[in-house]
């Protein structure tokens, strides 16, 4: 598991920096973007009041680009990435109920992926698919388009051993990350590589 530092207040975010915040025990109800929490978090990163706005397509973003934030939910459990500088995309994926991956696979991945899939042995399958579909979702959020947009543009090569290497589109940068046991995640940003450190809020307000 990735290891997820305790923390309540924001510490220090550089230019370059990205912060992935998780919460598993999220039961705030409404758009989470404008939950007092993530406004909170969000206020105490800009250094003052924000306001938050959403494009064409829902996505939330803080007014005036002061701040880029990213949020997704699974279960009871969410995760929030803030960079000061960088477009974000998040996903977070609960494994909690087994799904049909050759036939999702199918349907959202491109071709040599779901071939990937159908190759694996059957005990496999399941995280592998979470940690495919959590890249990249992750990458069609930071692109601003969503699953709307289709999934199967975000491609992914793979090593000799069948795991899932680098986005075939070399200007993106996805960081997986797995803050607690059933829980997949990804971090996606265009650009070359930045610091990304993670934080855990187990209570909400």
């Amino acid at each position: 598991m990735t290891p997820f530092e305790p923390a309540t207040h924001p510490p220090p975010l550089g230019r370059d920096d990205i912060h992935v915040w998780f919460f598993p025990q999220w039961s705030v109800g409404g758009r989470s973007a404008e939950s007092a929490i993530v406004r909170e978090l969000l206020c105490t990163y800009a250094g003052s009041d924000v306001a938050i706005e959403y494009d064409a397509r829902g996505k939330a973003h803080v007014h005036g680009d002061l701040l880029h934030f990213n949020i997704s939910h699974s279960g009871d459990a969410l995760a929030l990435a803030i960079s000061r500088s960088q477009p974000l995309g998040v996903d977070l994926e609960h494994h909690r109920r087994p799904r049909r991956v050759i036939e999702l696979s199918r349907r959202f991945f491109a071709p040599h992926e779901a071939d990937a899939m159908e190759r694996l042995p059957e005990a496999e399958r399941q995280i592998a698919f979470l940690r495919l579909w959590t890249r990249k979702e992750a990458l069609v959020k930071a692109e601003g388009t969503g699953i709307a947009g289709g999934l199967h543009r975000a491609v992914f090569d793979f090593d000799d051993r069948g795991e899932i290497a680098a986005p075939r589109d070399r200007s993106w940068q996805i960081v997986p990350f797995e803050p607690a046991v059933g829980f997949y995640g990804a971090v996606a940003w265009r650009g070359g590589p930045r610091p990304v450190s993670y934080l855990v809020r187990r209570t909400v307000r």
